[in-house]
């Protein structure tokens, strides 16, 4: 050690008995400091969901069909999971039904990807109706 210009006069190994009420102070600061870190990563968890449900929200108000699938795809993932009878409130059972979903789609101007669907001929156009003679249904 004289190469660094130490020299060690004497060692000693003791025994440190930290006091009980040091040691209990010790541990609730430790416990506090766990606690405060608990909570400034669930705050920022919070911070991160939040600002995800107001993308989403934008997301659904632009399209709400998509929000109506998004609660049936809900509802069947909880019956699933639980595997049992789940009671829904008549408001939303109605909001689910499938040609309400598409009335709503069609006004708000959403048209489906895929094919033109087929569309009928027109009809023949019925005779005209001879003078003096009623034409059936009238």
């Amino acid at each position: 050690m004289h190469d660094w210009g130490i020299q060690v006069q004497s060692v000693e190994i003791r025994d440190v008995v930290i006091p009980e009420a040091l040691e209990e102070a010790m541990s609730r600061q430790a416990q506090a400091e766990r606690e405060r870190q608990a909570r400034i990563i669930l705050g920022t968890a919070e911070t991160e969901i939040a600002s995800k449900f107001v993308e989403a929200a934008d997301r659904y108000g632009e399209k709400p069909v998509a929000l109506n699938l998004r609660a049936m795809n809900m509802l069947y993932e909880s019956i699933v999971k639980r595997g049992s009878l789940m009671v829904v409130p008549s408001g939303l059972a109605d909001s689910l039904n499938l040609p309400g979903i598409m009335g709503m789609a069609g006004a708000a101007g959403f048209e489906p990807e895929g094919p033109e669907p087929e569309t009928a001929p027109p009809a023949a156009e019925k005779p005209a109706p001879k003078k003096g003679i009623p034409a059936p249904g009238d």
